[in-house]
């Protein structure tokens, strides 16, 4: 499903729970009245529970927590202040994989009001985030000059208790705090920055929406600020255009690189297959601290031929369609803007629960992988986008580049494109002169061909494009200076001293 149809459908997932908890609010407020004259605590106590069970719970369904997951939600989830008090989340929803909090949501009671001025009439939205904003500095610092209601100083003091009380890999993990009575919204998008750090917090990492209808009207902000595969950082790594146009904003770009998407299927009779390769333009947005690869799927893909040499048709088509996405996508990277190097470019990002887990595995001194060296890299050019059903395709970042290959390889000509030199000289691994299959692109004698067997082995360990491009020469490849750097002696190609800007400047054409 895309982001678009997604964002779609949880905003009629809002519709039907405001509209089931507006026809059932009259019938709980008789049972409550029944139930307790007054408005005794009791009475507040009933109605929060009746809220977060008829409100609440829906508004968190729709954004993908569900309290009766229990690997997703816990509700009640216990913890202790600095003093020793008990502590009770109304939500705490983690990152399943290794149960470590991501949300945090307070619920109130329907009647409790949004957050205003203690002496003074409702504000807008950016207006009440710096109300809470300098709230939150006075509690802090203890002071007394506040300016909200007694009530909503208690909840901001209660939610830096909560924030708080977790232990340093919460903290780490922690991606949101909430209060909302699901009547109106308080999102809390830096929380510990907001709570723990110290000084004033920045107003724009707090959105105040005011109304079910702000809240309707605001879906897709809220969409990117709740949902928990935004959250968990398991929102599918591609997205059409359109969708990207839509919901993506300029001023949350923090720049972009160049990319594709490689799809490599089996074309022929089932007896005797071979592999075509398609090619879709794309582009890697960098916003909200991750990274969206918008493709163009609307065009036709470019099919890589097998068989040639010369691959200059590929590289000028490339470029034609790179060129019109980047048209179309200007409104969201700016009109001027220009895509990163490689080196500038951070990566395409692991989850926070997949960096946890890289980070508490430990290796043992004498292991294989101690004396192997293993670089636990986090900074990824090359992933498969994770689509189901699909065998082979990947996402390939080329920064500055329009694609991963080189027409020729860069500096001296090289005997082991060919097999019989690399076999002659002891270090091919291949049994039979190699052509193309789904994992490499390239066949025996080409250009850009790599036979040299013990290089590919040595190479293992920093080789971007290993999934796909197994026999492509380094000299090749737009990679060859991220993966290599400045020392290449493990390399068996003749000694040349290259440039980032041979890399992936117009040499790439």
């Amino acid at each position: 499903m895309s982001i678009l149809a997604e964002i779609q459908r949880v905003g009629r997932a809002l519709t039907d729970c405001f509209s089931a908890f507006s026809r059932q609010e009259q019938v709980l407020r008789e049972e409550l009245t029944r139930a307790q004259v007054g408005t005794s605590p009791q009475a507040n106590d009933l109605l929060e529970r009746r809220t977060r069970r008829f409100l609440v719970d829906g508004i968190l369904r729709a954004f993908g927590w569900d309290a009766d997951d229990a690997a997703a939600v816990r509700e009640e989830a216990r913890s202790s202040s600095a003093t020793g008090e008990p502590l009770y989340f109304d939500y705490l929803g983690f990152a399943s994989a290794v149960r470590t909090p991501v949300l945090i949501v307070e619920a109130k009671g329907a009647d409790i009001d949004a957050p205003r001025p203690r002496n003074g009439a409702a504000l807008s939205s950016l207006e009440t985030a710096k109300l809470l904003a300098n709230e939150i500095a006075i509690v802090k610092e203890a002071t007394s000059s506040s300016r909200v209601t007694a009530g909503w100083r208690g909840y901001l003091r209660d939610l830096r208790t909560y924030v708080q009380s977790l232990d340093s890999t919460g903290r780490a993990t922690l991606r949101r705090v909430v209060i909302t009575t699901g009547k109106w919204l308080v999102v809390f998008d830096d929380p510990i920055a907001t709570f723990v750090a110290d000084g004033l917090p920045d107003a724009n990492s707090i959105h105040f929406f005011s109304s079910m209808e702000d809240i309707q009207a605001e879906v897709e902000q809220i969409y990117l600020l709740l949902h928990r595969r935004c959250l968990v950082d398991d929102i599918p790594l591609t997205t059409p255009v359109a969708d990207a146009l839509r919901w993506m904003r300029s001023e949350q770009v923090d720049g972009y690189v160049r990319a594709l998407l490689v799809a490599t299927t089996k074309s022929g009779a089932r007896r005797r297959s071979y592999p075509t390769r398609s090619i879709y333009a794309a582009l890697a947005i960098e916003a909200g601290g991750r990274v969206f690869v918008v493709v163009d799927y609307d065009t036709p893909p470019i099919e890589e031929k097998m068989d040639v040499d010369d691959i200059s048709y590929l590289l000028q088509a490339i470029q034609v369609k790179g060129t019109a996405l980047e048209s179309r996508m200007r409104s969201v990277i700016g009109a001027a803007a220009t895509p990163k190097s490689l080196v500038a470019f951070a990566g395409l990002t692991t989850s926070p629960a997949d960096k946890l887990m890289r980070e508490r595995v430990t290796v043992e001194a004498g292991s294989s992988a101690a004396r192997a060296g293993v670089d636990r890299q986090l900074k990824r050019l090359v992933d498969v986008t994770g689509e189901e059903g699909v065998d082979s395709e990947f996402v390939i970042i080329t920064g500055e580049a329009w694609f991963y290959k080189l027409n020729e390889p860069l500096g001296p000509e090289c005997t082991y494109h060919l097999w019989r030199m690399a076999k002659a000289g002891g270090v091919t691994s291949d049994l039979a002169p190699m052509s193309y299959t789904p994992e490499s692109f390239t066949q025996d004698a080409q250009v850009r061909h790599c036979a040299h067997g013990d290089h590919r082995a040595a190479r293992d360990r920093r080789c971007q494009l290993d999934g796909i491009e197994t026999h492509l020469c380094c000299r090749a490849c737009v990679f060859e200076q991220v993966c290599w750097g400045t020392d290449r002696s493990p390399l068996p190609c003749p000694a040349v001293q290259l440039s980032t800007a041979a890399v992936e400047g117009p040499a790439a054409l």
